[in-house]
């Protein structure tokens, strides 16, 4: 199990609020389907080369080329998808912005008129 977080963290921080939802939805969806999918093909694998005469040490193998090949092409589509996105400074990170901000609403001259 590889640890979500940054991804989505990088995804919240990035995308309008009106469409963060359903982008995290969907991210999950189809990094669960992928994962349990991996899984039931790493089985099939396995009990092909048990049929044709391999050792049970096989599995040791499998799981170390999925686990390569899956960093190598996950890698390869955030080298792929950081090309497509145009980033200029304005867009370049929200930092110091709130995720939840209210249109109109500056937490931070609100925050200087209480002090």
């Amino acid at each position: 199990f590889v640890s979500r977080g940054p991804v989505v963290a990088t995804m919240q921080s990035s995308l309008p609020a009106d469409c963060r939802a359903l982008a995290i939805a969907c991210f999950t969806l189809i990094a669960t389907f992928f994962g349990s999918a991996a899984s039931y093909v790493m089985g099939v694998v396995y009990d092909i080369l048990l049929s044709s005469g391999y050792s049970a040490k096989i599995i040791q193998w499998l799981v170390l080329w999925s686990v390569v090949v899956s960093y190598a092409s996950s890698g390869l589509l955030f080298l792929y998808g950081s090309r497509l996105v145009p980033l200029d400074d304005a867009t370049a990170t929200n930092e110091g912005k709130p995720l939840l901000a209210e249109p109109g609403h500056n937490p931070k001259s609100a925050a200087d008129s209480q002090a």
